[in-house]
């Protein structure tokens, strides 16, 4: 039997129960967003350069870490400074 699935997606409510949490509005998501920039701003820098790849070969892409709405394009092969978290987030993923 075929299901599609684009149609059971669309029609798919998800239903609260009395245990959700109350929805978030955009306003209280924004002040979220621009507390976390705040505190990012705030925190001790760490100088890193990102690894480029093989010589020779193609370069692998930008490195992209996204902190509570906040978002961090790395280049690779340049030094920039980026937040503790920030730092933390790529040594704890592997990617430095």
């Amino acid at each position: 039997m075929a299901v599609n699935t684009t149609e059971s997606v669309e029609s798919f409510t998800p239903k609260r129960t009395k245990k959700s949490a109350p929805l978030v509005s955009e306003g209280q998501m924004d002040q979220d967003v621009r507390a976390t920039a705040t505190a990012l701003d705030e925190q001790p820098k760490r100088t890193v350069r990102l690894y480029k790849g093989e010589p020779g070969k193609e370069p692998l892409p930008d490195e992209f870490v996204h902190v509570n709405g906040h978002g961090y394009l790395i280049q690779r092969g340049v030094e920039v400074e980026i937040p503790q978290t920030v730092y933390e987030v790529l040594v704890q993923s592997g990617r430095i």
